[in-house]
């Protein structure tokens, strides 16, 4: 099977990282990721998204400040391919590579500390960014945010 990437289809990102944040809204409080947290404390808001590999998508959240975690980041991996009948995502469907919940994560950064930033899972292929400024240039290379007062919390 030939993998696809996002260079072979023009995504609109802000429909992918809705229909993403939906999806991560049921996923995220998992039994494979963070089961000590009630659901209802986890956000449904995503801040950015962006491309870290051809087939390899970045979306950072942001949690509730009072929890003491700023943010939660999710590499996915997945594979955009034609489907005909897929009219929103302007015939691009997006499918999943390998498991959902549970790797990949931030478990945590500290913003006064960036250089502690901890992945709950890491894999070699993965471009993961050593702290928060590296992760925050990876967002700042896409023109959507869906926040706008990210220095207002930061």
């Amino acid at each position: 099977m030939v993998m696809t990437y996002k260079a072979d289809y023009d995504l609109d990102l802000e429909k992918v990282v809705f229909r993403m944040s939906q999806l991560f809204e049921d996923l995220i409080p998992s039994e494979n990721a963070f089961d000590y947290y009630d659901k209802s404390t986890w956000p449904t808001l995503t801040m950015a998204a962006t491309w870290v590999q051809d087939d390899c998508l970045l979306i950072v959240f942001r949690v509730e400040e009072s929890r003491g975690e700023t943010f939660v980041g999710y590499f996915s991996r997945i594979s955009p391919r034609y489907n005909p009948d897929n009219i929103e995502f302007g015939a691009v469907e997006l499918m999943y590579a390998d498991s959902i919940a549970g790797d990949w994560f931030i478990e945590k950064v500290d913003l006064k500390a960036p250089q502690k930033i901890h992945w709950r899972n890491t894999h070699h292929s993965l471009n993961t960014p050593a702290d928060i400024e590296e992760l925050l240039d990876y967002a700042n290379e896409i023109p959507m945010w869906l926040s706008p007062d990210l220095e207002k919390w930061m």
